[in-house]
């Protein structure tokens, strides 16, 4: 018995030698690894909405370089390139807040890990990238507003340079549920958006000062805010549909049962 307490003793000196080692936490993050998920995503989140912010603040900061060239081109238009600066670096800030708040949702989530993947991801993505392009088309408006007062141009959110192609891609995934319809049915569903919508919330049109046929123009993109934000609920009410449908067909694949009622 001896013997075979030492050789015990030997076999467990790796696992004794592991939990006098100092600051180490490492198996327990792996075994919390599943659970832990959810917060991950929303560190790396938060870690993106700065992200975000720092290379709006590079881009439009680095438009700098050429404002000799702007104002060469007119007084007007180095005005409006510095106002413009200052508008689109402002709009940064609510944008990063959504993208946090996009976070901190699925950060909350206590689903098993089928709905988080399949339910509360999508649509919480779905959610922010509504949000998202709400906002920053309510902030185009604006500038087109401004633009139609004064005829100085504030432009769009180009001035993020890459950072916004990125977001105004990532707008367009408020319309998943619909482009997952679409994809069933082979229709052209952005198609469809971008006639209901407009070309994004990112695009400036061009408007004269005090013009009163653009006026329909400007008008038109307070109306396109209002359109985003119906859609953008009528896509987390399909998607919410498209799941539970998924979900009672695999039950009723898993259970397979005939929906007969007898005769009376």
């Amino acid at each position: 018995m001896e013997i075979k307490k030492y050789l015990d003793q030997v076999m467990d000196l790796p696992k004794m030698v592991n939990e006098k080692l100092p600051m180490n936490h490492w198996n327990s993050c792996m075994n919390d690894s599943e659970k832990g998920i959810p917060g991950w995503i929303n560190t790396i989140l938060k870690i993106g909405a700065l992200a975000f912010v720092l290379g709006g603040l590079w881009s439009v900061l680095k438009g700098f370089e050429n404002i000799g060239d702007v104002f060469d081109v007119g007084a007007a238009e180095g005005i409006g390139f510095i106002l413009g600066s200052l508008f689109w670096i402002y709009v940064l800030f609510p944008v990063s807040n959504v993208i946090r708040g996009f976070g901190e949702e699925i950060g909350s989530s206590s689903s098993n890990m089928i709905e988080f993947l399949f339910k509360d991801i999508p649509i919480a993505v779905i959610r922010a990238a509504g949000y998202i392009a709400a906002l920053i088309g309510l902030f185009v408006a604006l500038s087109m507003t401004f633009q139609w007062l004064t005829s100085i141009s504030l432009g769009d959110s180009s001035y993020w340079g890459d950072i916004g192609v990125m977001i105004n891609v990532f707008t367009e995934m408020s319309n998943l549920a619909m482009i997952l319809i679409g994809n069933a049915l082979e229709m052209d569903v952005m198609e469809m958006m971008e006639m209901m919508d407009g070309l994004g919330g990112g695009m400036m049109a061009y408007i004269d000062w005090f013009d009163f046929e653009s006026l329909p123009i400007v008008i038109g993109a307070y109306v396109n805010v209002i359109v985003t934000l119906i859609l953008l609920f009528v896509n987390i009410i399909i998607y919410k549909w498209l799941y539970t449908l998924a979900t009672t067909f695999v039950n009723w694949i898993s259970g397979p049962y005939l929906p007969f009622k007898s005769l009376k």
